[in-house]
């Protein structure tokens, strides 16, 4: 009996271990009941993800009444994934190791990282030697992990941060708490080595977790999506990190709301669950066994078990509606949206245009760190983006931080563009060097300087006056102040230079265009460059560019081509040019060479 109950006890335990390997369920919801901004964001996003998918569905169910399709396949047909996009973010990994730097060799781990990296693109695009793909009942998903290249000073990176943590014994002895008391924090942590999410996505690799027994990653679903996990989970083979990139992409487990012996409830696949409906309902700890029938739907176990947001050792896929919800999150999430927007993960850009400097910089003082979570809000002016959400205590109490060297927006003079502000724990002020004198003094220069209170959005037009100087970079000053305080109506201006004391000031670059440009002016365009030194300009190491193919048939029944219209012909397999008109086509080879 003593046997019995010691093989019971040990077998309880692993299950213990292996229930929490992935904490992000149990942590977002921790988040959503302590925080009641991103618990909005959160709702706010599933209800426009429940009518997208109630839409598509509609649009789908009338199509298949005209062109039936059975309705054991309908649910997977009617999500619209564009494979023709391509996603890449950005990525930093942060090791942050218990033992000194000296004790390691970094040039071999970080061609281990590199290696990992390929390995998750890989199982993301469906032709790692052990994931689905589309011809094996798993799909393509069309977003790809790449290294910065750049920081946030326009310096070369290769986007893999070793941090020297030995000496602190908290994590050498606890490594990073995920509940309980002991381990350091995750803000702590981020204390340590952190990178800003609008630019890059931070993926922690750590010696052990505290607080849940097994657990070997989590990341935060919703808004900036950084991941934490135990560094013997960075290697080829492991799908911890894919499940987890999953999670930063606003994915759940199939199994949410579930447990071991609880279904989790699945009335209606847009927002029950996991939100996917083509994913079914499974409980948590699923192992596939010889029974075929799934007790939460009753039918035979369909794709469930394989799906890499399952906690399973035979995942291999993901679905396409949790694609479509990928990039639904990528489309819609600002954080994620400035991840696309900055590419740095590209080399630092050649002949950065220079920002005249300002004449006022604030300065830091250490008692100010008691007010360490204010800072919270949004500023979108135009197609300039940036989310604050309580970075200054991640960035190490930084009073003011300079992003003129990465972020640059492009504006015309004399145009009206949307300035929008949301707040959150703080107060805001917006101010734009027009004349570019390095001060923000001039009349129109404080652009936004109100008192919104807590938690509101303001919408406002602004127009970029005439007298701007045009075509140069200009500094924008965006300033959050500390909202637990009384300000009076004027010291909003004196936010300019703000004192340590109440606020946080982060630059940006934008460039004011002249409405009325030279005509006699070329105008440049790049690919991979933003200062392309003629009129159209391509960079690339490892790729070249393809041109429409067609046989002399179709390229001589082209309707009125442009003279100089180039394609390759693979009748004589040459580049072909149009060296006549739109009228009368002269097509020649430019040369030929017969490349069978």
């Amino acid at each position: 009996m003593r046997f019995i109950k010691l093989i019971l006890l040990i077998f309880s335990s692993l299950l213990l271990a292996q229930e929490h390997w992935c904490a992000t369920d149990s942590l977002y919801e921790t988040r959503l009941k302590n925080n009641p901004e991103l618990r909005r964001e959160m709702q706010g996003f599933e209800k426009v993800w429940q009518r997208e998918q109630f839409n598509r569905v509609l649009q789908k169910y009338v199509s298949n009444v005209l062109s039936p399709v059975p309705m054991s396949k309908f649910r997977y047909s009617y999500y619209n994934v564009d494979y023709n996009k391509m996603y890449t973010i950005p990525v930093v990994f942060h090791i942050i190791h218990d033992k000194p730097l000296d004790n390691y060799d970094i040039e071999s781990k970080d061609r281990e990282i590199k290696e990992f990296l390929n390995y998750v693109n890989n199982v993301f695009s469906g032709i790692d030697p052990k994931t689905k793909g589309p011809k094996d009942g798993g799909v393509y998903v069309p977003v790809q992990f790449a290294l910065a290249q750049r920081d946030i000073d326009n310096n070369p990176t290769n986007g893999i941060i070793h941090v020297d943590a030995s000496k602190i014994k908290e994590y050498v002895d606890n490594g990073v708490r995920s509940r309980g008391n002991a381990g350091i924090t995750t803000v702590e942590l981020e204390q340590l080595s952190s990178w800003d999410p609008n630019y890059f996505l931070n993926i922690y690799a750590i010696n052990k977790f505290s607080g849940f027994s097994g657990l070997l990653a989590f990341a935060l679903t919703g808004g900036k999506g950084t991941v934490y996990a135990l560094e013997k989970e960075i290697r080829i083979g492991s799908y911890t990190i894919p499940h987890e990139l999953g999670h930063s992409l606003s994915l759940l487990h199939p199994f949410h709301g579930g447990s071991t012996r609880k279904c989790p409830s699945n009335n209606d696949c847009f927002m029950d669950n996991d939100k996917v409906c083509d994913t079914e309902p499974i409980r948590t700890l699923f192992r596939l066994t010889d029974n075929p029938i799934n007790p939460c739907t009753g039918k035979e176990y369909d794709r469930g078990p394989y799906n890499i947001m399952n906690y399973a050792n035979i995942a291999d896929r993901f679905s396409v509606g949790q694609v479509d919800r990928m990039i639904f999150e990528l489309e819609n999430n600002p954080i994620k949206k400035n991840l696309l927007r900055n590419k740095t993960y590209l080399p630092p850009v050649d002949n950065m245009p220079e920002v005249t400097s300002a004449k006022c910089i604030p300065s830091g003082a250490d008692n100010f760190k008691k007010s360490s979570y204010f800072g919270g809000f949004n500023v979108a002016f135009g197609d300039f983006l940036y989310v604050f959400k309580q970075h200054f205590i991640r960035e190490g109490y930084k009073f003011y931080v300079d992003y003129t060297r990465i972020d640059n927006t492009f504006f015309v003079a004399g145009e009206t563009y949307n300035l929008h502000v949301k707040n959150d724990l703080g107060l805001q002020a917006v101010f734009i060097d027009y004349n570019d004198d390095g001060d923000f003094d001039d009349e129109n220069e404080s652009v936004f300087t109100e008192d919104i209170g807590y938690v509101k959005e303001v919408n406002k037009k602004n127009t970029i006056p005439l007298y701007s100087v045009k075509n140069r970079t200009h500094r924008m000053r965006i300033v959050s102040r500390w909202l637990n305080r009384y300000y009076p109506e004027e010291d909003f201006i004196s936010l300019k230079c703000a004192q340590p004391d109440i606020a946080q000031t982060k630059d940006f670059s934008i460039t004011i265009l002249d409405p009325y440009p030279d005509e006699n002016e070329i105008k440049k365009a790049g690919i991979n460059t933003e200062t392309p030194e003629t009129a159209f300009e391509i960079k690339s190491t490892d790729k070249g560019v393809l041109f429409p193919k067609m046989n002399n048939t179709q390229m001589w029944n082209i309707e009125s081509p442009a003279k100089g219209m180039i394609v390759y012909n693979t009748s004589e397999h040459c580049l072909a040019v149009n060296y006549g008109t739109s009228e009368q086509p002269l097509w020649r080879c430019l040369a030929t060479r017969d490349i069978n």
